[in-house]
């Protein structure tokens, strides 16, 4: 009788014990895996949004007259998405004029930033290629776009003489 309770802890025997630790060993294993699964989706939204972004922008560029909008589902964590001319004067106000000197520190060949840059999978700046950013940050520098429950809405256009494309 003295050898068998001294195997037992609290009337429970080794193989529950350790039954128990497995299966709450199992479990946060599984939810450190649907964690990073969550987080590899939205990394995913960031890069196709700049994809299917630059193939528009492509396709206005090619053609003689353009105007198309673009509607796209972005992370919920993301607030903006901003073009700048990052070489030329901050010339917003308010909350665009903060972005405006956090993204200062990237390279002058960049124009299309994510904000907060914390937020947006290591790739907060970008280079979309056929862009006019002295256009569009003409009045604004940088120009940025909210981005609403996750969708961001805009227009793309190019004129009949126009060399680069414009966002509206």
């Amino acid at each position: 009788m003295r050898n068998k309770r001294g195997q037992e802890v609290f009337g429970m025997s080794f193989g529950v014990i350790f039954s128990i630790f497995l299966i709450i060993f199992f479990i946060v294993i599984a939810f450190i895996a649907i964690k990073a699964f969550l987080s590899t989706q939205q990394c995913a939204k960031i890069e196709i949004f700049k994809k299917d972004l630059q193939y528009d922008i492509d396709k206005a560029w090619n053609s003689q007259d353009y105007s198309s909008e673009f509607k796209r589902n972005l992370p919920s964590s993301l607030q903006y998405v901003c073009f700048a001319n990052v070489s030329g004067s901050i010339t917003a106000t308010g909350v665009e004029k903060g972005i405006g000197e956090e993204i200062q520190i990237y390279g002058e060949e960049n124009n299309m930033f994510y904000y907060p840059l914390e937020k947006s999978c290591d790739t907060p700046d970008n280079k979309i290629k056929h862009l006019n950013t002295g256009e569009i940050t003409k009045i604004k520098n940088p120009y940025c776009i909210r981005i609403n429950k996750g969708i961001i809405s805009f227009r793309i256009e190019k004129g009949f003489n126009d060399v680069l494309v414009k966002i509206r």
